[in-house]
């Protein structure tokens, strides 16, 4: 593939951000004989998205491609934007960032720096379009926001991989989680690609100098749209889990004293109920219990299973 960077942004009616998402690649310091592209997936968009980026891009010197996926999901529209993607490297950038100026090449450089690194992510700084509640502050990586460089796996925000390894694991390999899908609040899809790289042997790199801006309308900032997140979490929760056994070298059984342990977190919280925040964590844990039962031991064993033998194959 062609040597460079090709930025996918995956849009989902995202006419009221995606004029400054793109604003700020337009920013990007890059040397001259730089190659690198920007692809726009429409993921079934119902507003003006298009028509807004068709403009942005009459006006705008951009190397922009806009490109269509009509299967609705995340993850479809990522996979859409790999496969139409012609350089070596690839960054997710979702529709309400806004990459720093120095993101692009400082990514790009980091990729170059290591061939062993299959992933590589930035710290998420937040604007708030309006002031949220002190509670919400509390829980603000289920934002993609914050260091990444303590944590098992990536945030798809800003997300940036080997546009061939991607491509290859998308063509062979089984994808449980959708990720967003319209107004669902699912995740996970960017967990679990980040788990399939890391699986085959290349490692993750996260750094705190290389910065996005995530914009949060007010809609999100509510408390009810945050207890949506992590209901979401914790329905896709045991999969993740099940991974990240498997890439640690952990076995089987490691994952049954996860699903006690929720149990017992439950159970010596529900006593010392006093606020919302802890109401929050104690329904997030009863979900992940609940998602074991509605997932099923045996296919969680399953997917344990099938991670291992991507451990122990040629890739």
């Amino acid at each position: 593939m062609k040597d460079g960077v090709s930025v996918i942004v995956c849009c989902y009616n995202s006419a009221w951000i995606i004029e400054r998402c793109l604003g700020a690649l337009i920013k990007q310091v890059l040397p001259d004989d730089f190659g690198w592209e920007v692809i726009v997936v429409d993921n079934k968009c119902t507003d003006n998205t298009v028509d807004v980026v068709r403009k942005f891009k009459e006006v705008y010197e951009l190397p922009l491609v806009l490109v269509e996926e009509p299967l609705p999901g995340l993850l479809n529209a990522r996979i859409k934007g790999i496969n139409s993607a012609n350089y070596a490297i690839s960054i997710y950038c979702d529709d309400d960032n806004l990459l720093c100026p120095d993101y692009v090449y400082g990514m790009y450089k980091i990729m170059h720096s290591d061939g062993s690194i299959g992933c590589a992510g930035g710290m998420g700084i937040p604007e708030y379009m309006i002031e949220p509640h002190s509670d919400i502050l509390r829980f603000s990586q289920a934002y993609a926001l914050g260091s990444q460089r303590i944590g098992s796996l990536l945030f798809g925000a800003g997300l940036c991989v080997r546009t061939d390894i991607v491509r290859k694991i998308y063509k062979i390999q089984k994808f449980y989680l959708t990720g967003r899908c319209g107004e669902m609040l699912l995740a996970g899809d960017d967990g679990e690609l980040v788990a399939s790289i890391l699986i085959r042997g290349y490692r993750k790199q996260a750094t705190d100098n290389l910065t996005y801006v995530h914009v949060l309308p007010p809609k999100r900032l509510t408390w009810e749209y945050l207890e949506g997140l992590f209901k979401g979490f914790a329905l896709v929760h045991p999969l993740p889990c099940a991974m990240e056994c498997a890439i640690n070298g952990h076995p089987p059984y490691y994952m049954l004293l996860l699903y006690f342990k929720r149990i017992w977190i439950v159970l010596t919280k529900i006593p010392f109920f006093r606020n919302r925040r802890q109401k929050l964590i104690i329904d997030y844990n009863i979900n992940i219990i609940r998602a074991c039962h509605f997932w099923g031991f045996k296919k969680i064993l399953s997917i344990y299973n099938e991670y291992i033998k991507y451990k122990n194959e040629e890739f």
